[in-house]
Order: C-alpha cells, then structure tokens, then sequence
C-alpha cells in the first residue's frame, strides 16, 4: 500500500509554470482599470507596454491603445476580440483561463500564448499572417492542430501538456520554417513521418529525434486491447480503465522535488507510465489517453502552484466528474474504484469538496462543453477529415462516389442501423452506405457493374457487330458500285 505521504508529496514540475511568471525581458505592465477612469485613458498610460484585461467594463476603449506591445485576457468569457484589430504595435496576445472566439481576428501579432484555456476558431489564425510563435500550455483545450496549416511563418510552437491527448501531430508537417518545437505530453503521438521531416528541416527539439516513439503508441493500444472493453456500460469501462493504472503504475518519489524537475526536462511522460512508475502526470497521462481510446471525453486537468498537482475530468451522462488516479494509488482508493462508490476523488462533482484539495488553474471546467470527435469511413468514397461537435446542433457531410449515390450515415460497418443526428455523448465513427449496396456481387461472385457501365457494354458490342457485319458483306461482294 502506498504510504499516504506520497499522496501529500505530489510535485508537478515548476518547468511547466514557468512562462506564466518569467518575462523574457522587463516591460510595464498595467491592468486595463488602472489606466481608464470613466472610459477616458489616464495620462500615465502610454508608459504601459502590456495591459491586462480580467473583465469586460471597458473593453470599448481598448482599441485606442494603440502603442501596447502586450495584452492579456485572463479568466473571461468571449465571443469576439476583434476590437484588437487596429493595434498596430500589438506583438503578443495572452489568453489565460478563458473561453475565448478568435472569430475576424486580423492581428499583426507575432506571438500567441494559451494557458489553461478554451480557445475558439483558431483557423481564424490564418489572418494573422505574421504570426511566428505559438504557445498552449498548462492544458489548453483543444482537439487538433489543423489551424497549423494557416500558420505557414511559425518559427517556434510550444506544447506543454495539453487538455486532450490523442492528438493529429500531422499539420506540424506544414510548418517548413519551424525552428523550434516543444511536445510535453504528446510525445506518443510522434510518427516516423514527423521524425523524418523534423531532422531534414534541422528542428531543434525537446525530445530525440533518434528513436521511434510509435512503439509506445503501440504498447498503450496493446494495453487498451487487452482491457476487453466491449459489451461494458460507460461506468464499467471508467472502472477498469482507473484499476488497470493505479495497479500498474508505482509512485516513484525520485520524479519528485528538485530531480523531478531536471527529469521533467528529458523524460518522456508516458514512457515511465509503461514501465510501471510515475508520479502525478504518468497515472494521468495514461488514464486520459485511455478513456480517451474508448470515446470518452477525458481531459487533464492542472492544479495551481499551491498543489503543482494533475489530474483527470471525465464526460459522462451529461456531466464533468474528477478522477484522482494518484490519490486513488492506495488501498482505500482502491476499494472506491471497486465499489464505485466515489466518495473522494473518484468519479466526484470537480466543484463540490473535492476543489478544497485540488485548486485548479481557473473554473475553466464549470463552463466547458466537451468536444466530441466524429470521424467518418467512406467505404471507398472521398476522404473526409473528422469534425468536433459539442451539443446536438451539427450537420453531417456526404461523401462522393463514382457511380455511386450517398445513401446516409450508419453507426456501424455492418450498414445496419442509420445514424441520426442526436445529443453526442462520446466519439463515433460513421460509415458511409451508398444506394448500390446490395448489389455488390452477382450469383457467380464477380462484381455487379452499375447500370451506366452495363449500358456502354451493350452499345459497344452493337457496334462491333455492325462492324463485322459490314466486312462481311463487302467480302462477298454484297456492295456493288452505282
């Protein structure tokens, strides 16, 4: 049984936490209230290079701080910040533990930082053309990268543990003047093809580029497979996703303090996780990757600096619930899991007694709507990439085929129940069925062509007889000259 001073001794890395605290370079930095009194700037304000916006009483004059380098929204609900347009001098834009639309953003910047927050339409990046630095760290939310292929300038993209895990690092391949790229967490999704472009642009990176890393893709899909998830409720496959972690993962006190954080630097997360140690962010890691392989929406969740702590949220009928899989890593977490009983830090509400221990960054979770992955198998049609939905309110698209018409969305690979678009509770994938589906083969088991082709068939072999029987007749002296 693990001794209940490894439970109080969870230190998260401050490697993570640093950009929040540590400047580059000394600026002034000013919170928008102190400078405006009545919605009129204070004289004192153009000494301000960096302003903070907490609330939203005068966002309407802070289109005419036109000098500010720097501006940060922090702990903000925000459907539109394109009243940043007209900032000319604007370099960097900060989002902290915000729900934020980037929606008609066309920003000069040239840096975007993103902690702890739900950062909406990010394609509308590909306005900011002169965009050369990216960071999403202390578990931003988002599902893909696919805004990455707008950012053709990016020289630097810093990814420190994500709120998602099973991640598309694809888009990354578009980036041709990458310099610099940092992946804290997401390192089982490298692929070989990633590898490969990374060493021939010379990318300096914070893992080996002399290693292949789907190998431990491999093992944790080795791992789910043999969890023999199939035919369990969604409360069953939580069970034994969280008791197949907290009984192979041992808590490893030297990943704590001061050599936590130098091994923090070089590790890679998921692979102490494999060898059965770990602390804090292994047991999570491997959870989230997990609930996430079974179509749960399972995110990670970081502490402040007070606990330096990380943990999981889980969707489930409706709901946000907290899962401990660290804390859960003894006997009497254990026998909660087993019994469901979720009185502690299993299966809880996030924001009842459990917040007391765990202080998350912000109340980003109160206000978050799970991002559900939809992915689609055409069965021969056009390829389609996947969308992400967060309520019943989607539409699906429809594929094409070549002599094939688009007959709807089936749930499963068999065509035999339709899919209709209803309240999304994990992710699916959709098989596409097509109006020629039941004619697939013929009694002799050849493919049965579609009609189109039967019809040139016929034509053709009309014509070769028209063909043969004109020969004929010329040879035998059927046409005689007028």
């Amino acid at each position: 049984m693990k001794k209940v001073k490894y439970l109080i001794a969870i230190v998260f890395s401050l490697f993570i936490m640093g950009p929040l605290t540590v400047q580059a370079e000394e600026i002034q930095v000013c919170n928008l209230d102190d400078i405006v009194t009545r919605g009129i700037i204070k004289s004192n304000a153009e000494g301000c290079e960096r302003v903070i916006v907490s609330n939203t009483k005068n966002l309407n004059v802070i289109y005419k701080l036109n000098w500010i380098k720097e501006i940060e929204f922090t702990n903000l609900n925000l459907n539109d910040i394109s009243f940043i347009n007209n900032l000319d001098n604007l370099e960097t834009l900060i989002i902290s533990g915000s729900n934020i639309s980037l929606e008609d953003l066309n920003s000069h910047m040239t840096s975007l930082k993103i902690y702890n927050s739900y950062v909406q339409d990010l394609e509308a990046l590909k306005n900011c053309r002169y965009l050369q630095n990216i960071l999403l760290s202390d578990t931003s939310y988002f599902r893909d990268l696919e805004f990455l292929r707008y950012t053709s300038n990016l020289k630097t993209l810093s990814i420190d543990f994500p709120a998602y895990t099973n991640i598309d690092l694809s888009p990354i391949l578009n980036l041709y003047k990458l310099e610099k790229l940092n992946l804290w967490g997401l390192e089982q999704n490298i692929s070989n093809n990633l590898l490969r472009f990374l060493k021939r642009n010379n990318v300096e990176t914070s893992f080996s580029l002399n290693r292949n890393y789907e190998s431990l893709m491999n093992n944790v899909k080795s791992i789910y497979n043999s969890l023999n998830l199939n035919g369990l409720s969604d409360e069953e496959q939580i069970q034994r996703i969280v008791l197949y972690v907290i009984d192979n993962i041992t808590y490893d006190q030297n990943l704590t303090g001061e050599a936590g954080q130098e091994a923090f630097k070089t590790e890679i997360m998921i692979e102490n996780a494999l060898n059965k140690s770990g602390v804090c962010r292994q047991y999570t890691l491997l959870t989230n990757i997990l609930l996430e392989m079974a179509g749960f929406n399972a995110i990670q969740i970081r502490s402040n600096a007070i606990e330096n702590h990380i943990w999981n949220a889980v969707y489930l009928n409706g709901s946000w619930y907290a899962i401990d899989p660290t804390w859960l890593d003894t006997e009497e977490g254990r026998n909660e899991v087993v019994n469901n009983t979720r009185n502690n830090n299993y299966l809880v509400d996030p924001y009842g007694t459990y917040i007391n221990n765990h202080h998350p960054l912000s109340n980003m979770l109160a206000n978050l709507n799970p991002l559900f992955k939809i992915s689609f198998d055409t069965n021969g049609g056009e390829s389609l990439s996947p969308i992400y939905v967060d309520s019943n309110h989607y539409s699906l698209p429809a594929p094409t085929k070549q002599n094939s018409e688009f007959d709807g969305w089936y749930s499963d690979d068999d065509l035999l129940n339709n899919y209709e678009v209803t309240n999304i509770n994990k992710d699916v994938t959709l098989y596409a069925g097509y109006n020629d589906s039941l004619r697939i083969e013929n009694a002799s088991g050849m493919p049965n062509p579609p009609t189109s082709v039967i019809g040139y068939i016929g034509i053709g072999i009309l014509t070769l007889g028209i063909g043969l029987g004109y020969l004929y007749l010329k040879k035998h002296n059927k046409f005689k000259k007028i």
